[in-house]
């Protein structure tokens, strides 16, 4: 109806229940995470980004298991697109 779902799943290690309550925050990487390239910003600004405009992220998880996360936006009012695409102009 009135949202937008955006899914992403992976078939990796997973996350603990420990990993899965501090990984929203900046710079805070899952245990299984380590050796591995990254900065753990990722889905602390995906949390940030969807906040801010009114939806949110959910995130389904176990080690071993892969992680599937969800963000639910909002849809946009059509009266603000025009006002941006205006503004781009």
């Amino acid at each position: 109806g009135n949202v937008t779902e955006l899914w992403v799943s992976d078939s990796g290690s997973g996350m603990s229940a420990e990993d899965l309550a501090r990984i929203a925050e900046p710079f805070e990487r899952g245990d299984n995470a380590k050796g591995l390239a990254g900065t753990g910003l990722g889905l602390a600004v995906v949390q940030d980004f969807a906040v801010k405009l009114g939806g949110q992220v959910a995130i389904d998880t176990a080690p071993g298991q892969g992680t599937r996360v969800k963000v639910t936006l909002p849809q946009a009012n059509p009266d603000d697109i025009v006002l941006l695409a205006e503004a781009a102009q």
